[in-house]
Parts: C-alpha cells; sequence; structure tokens
C-alpha cells in the first residue's frame, strides 16, 4: 500500500512527533509511505491520501480537490468546545479564534462529503468530532497515543532523595488552567509547601509567582523531560479539556503519580491511575495537592496504577489501527471515496 501522508513545515513539535512516530511504525509495518506537501503537487499512484494534522487549522486546498480516498486526523476542535474566556487571552485572540472557527466550518462544510475516514486521539475526541463537525459515527476511529518506553520510565534501582517538588508540563494555552494551579499552590502553607516546577513554553506570568514555584519557558527533550517526571513528587495537570494529554501518559510511564481533571479526555486516559478534581475548584486543586504532599501511600498506589495503565500506550499498536483503516481505504475504487468507513 502506497500511503501520502501530508507534511507542514510549521507544525509544532507534538503534531510533527506524533506523525513520525506513526510512520515509522507504518513503515515497520511495511507501508510505503510518502511526504506530501500541504500546498502539492499530490504524488502519482497513491492508494490513500492522510492528513495527521488537522483540529483547529485550515482544511488545505489539496484536501478538497484530491481524488484519493482520504483519512485525516483531528486532534481537537478547542474553539467549539469552551467559552471564549477559558480558550484564548484577550479580545485580538477571540478575533484570531473566531476567524479561524469560521475557516475551519467552512473548510468541514466541503471535506465532511470527501473523507472516508476520521481519526480521533481518544473516545472523548471522537464524540467531539461527530457532535462538532456532523459526522456519522462508523466515520470515526478513537486511536489513542503510544509513548516512547524506552525514554519515559520509572527510575531504575532505589531512589537516594524523596521527591520534593509538583511539576507542571504543557505548552501553554489558557485551557491548561495555570492561573488555578498557581492560585491553589499560593495557598499551602509556605513553611512547608514542596516546590513547584512549570514547565510552560509560551507563558509570561501577569504576577511574580509564588515563593517556591520555578518557570522553565523553553521547551525541552524528552529525556530531560522524563528525568523530571521520574523527581516529582506529581504531575499537576487540570487542564479544562484535553482531547488526550500526553503528558498525563508520559508521567504515568515514568512513575510520577498524576492530578488531573475529573471531564473530558483526562478520566479516559488516566483511569483509576490519576487523583481526579473539579478543574474549576482552586479548592478542590488545593486539597488534591496537600493530600499528594502528604500521603505517602496514596503516592505508591496511584505510581503503581500508572506503570500499567501507561503500558498500555503503545505506538505500535496505534500504526496497526491506523493500517487496518488505510486498508479498507485502499480496496475501495475511487467512486467510493466519502463513504462511511
Amino acid at each position: 500500500m502506497r500511503l501520502g501522508v501530508v507534511q507542514r513545515p510549521s507544525d509544532p513539535l507534538s503534531l510533527a512527533g506524533h506523525r513520525q512516530r506513526l510512520v515509522d511504525a507504518l513503515v515497520e509495518g511495511g507501508v510505503d509511505c510518502v511526504n506530501v506537501p500541504v500546498d502539492g503537487p499530490e504524488p502519482p499512484d497513491l492508494d490513500v491520501l492522510w492528513d495527521p494534522g488537522l483540529g483547529m487549522r485550515r482544511v488545505p486546498k489539496l484536501l478538497l480537490r484530491t481524488e484519493t480516498p482520504l483519512a485525516v486526523t483531528v486532534h481537537g476542535l478547542l474553539a467549539f468546545a469552551l467559552p471564549w474566556r477559558e480558550t484564548v487571552d484577550g479580545l485580538p485572540g477571540l478575533c484570531r479564534q473566531t476567524l479561524l472557527a469560521l475557516r475551519v466550518a467552512w473548510g468541514w462544510s466541503e471535506l465532511r462529503h470527501r473523507v472516508a475516514a476520521v481519526f480521533a486521539v481518544s473516545r472523548f475526541g471522537a464524540r467531539e468530532v461527530e457532535e462538532v463537525l456532523d459526522l456519522p459515527e462508523s466515520l470515526v476511529h478513537a486511536i489513542p497515543h503510544g509513548v516512547d518506553h524506552a525514554v519515559f520510565r520509572p527510575e531504575s534501582g532505589s531512589r537516594d532523595r524523596p521527591p520534593r517538588e509538583f511539576l507542571v508540563v504543557a505548552h501553554y494555552q489558557p485551557v491548561k488552567n495555570v492561573g488555578r494551579i498557581l492560585e491553589a499552590y499560593a495557598g499551602l502553607d509556605p513553611a512547608t509547601r514542596p516546590g513547584l516546577r512549570l514547565v510552560l513554553p509560551g507563558y509570561h506570568p501577569r504576577r511574580d509567582l509564588p515563593a517556591g514555584a520555578v518557570l522553565v519557558d523553553a521547551p525541552l527533550d524528552a529525556p530531560q523531560l522524563a528525568g523530571l517526571y521520574r523527581d516529582a513528587l506529581a504531575l499537576v495537570a487540570p487542564s479544562l479539556r484535553e482531547s488526550f494529554g500526553m503528558p498525563l501518559v508520559e508521567a504515568m510511564a515514568c512513575g510520577c503519580p498524576v492530578l488531573t481533571a475529573d471531564d473530558t479526555a483526562c478520566v479516559e486516559i488516566t483511569g483509576e491511575a490519576a487523583l481526579h478534581v473539579d478543574p474549576r475548584s482552586t479548592l478542590a486543586i488545593r486539597t488534591a495537592m496537600q493530600r499528594l504532599a502528604d500521603d505517602d501511600e496514596l503516592r505508591a498506589t496511584l505510581r503503581d496504577h500508572g506503570l500499567l495503565r501507561a503500558a498500555t500506550f503503545d505506538w505500535r499498536h496505534a500504526a496497526d489501527c491506523h493500517r487496518e483503516v488505510f486498508q479498507r481505504l485502499a480496496s475501495r475504487t475511487i467512486a467510493g471515496v466519502g463513504a462511511p468507513a
């Protein structure tokens, strides 16, 4: 099977990494993957064309003119999901988001009649895609990410010191709930609270951080992140919305306890391996942080559950699920393009 994979030079690292890990696993499984620039032209003799980077971005013309069976991955539809005050900072951000949402909606008004399969990265994400984009359930496939277990793994040997920091890891957006995290942390007793390390590229504090909080505003590579997860008391990630939440799985794979939200995809991804809270309650976040700081047994339980949970997220399995869908699409005639998968 010859699979065209749409490439965008401007993809953020998270999307580029998702695409590359799946492509590597697909190639290992015998799929001939061909890079296709997002602005074309489309190579001849493709069996399937796949855009792995849709969501809150414009539908490229390439997808609207192709006659090849078409699959796309939608990573989230944030602008359609939450009040604008929870998704952007200020009126300029609102204007940009509103314009983008209109462009996305217009593009999908054409694309929904042409696309043969849509991938989402969780069941929550799949339901959102079906509702927002008015797509039939049979067309949408929920396939979660994997995690690189060679990098994100627990510490070998015994720990020579107890963990002393809470950890926040995200590319900053308002939905990451940083304001409530900081307010919750500030409410802990300054004399006894652990440190708080915020790995938040793109975050610009509007006021001084509480004593004990340290901001890392540059992206870190995977081994650096893995080291922080292994050293952390817990990952604090009560996001207002997640379609997946890669740091949740990375933390669990490293044996780091997780505090996250009690809705969207956060519960689906972590199961019983996390402490779940109402993300809009600063009191609930603060209480959970205090519990994690005080309760060694709770942290050990979450660590054990998290390691088991993380083991179920595998890039090769994700690629196998994609390949099954691609093979079904490749068996169709051009006249079948647009029929439900």
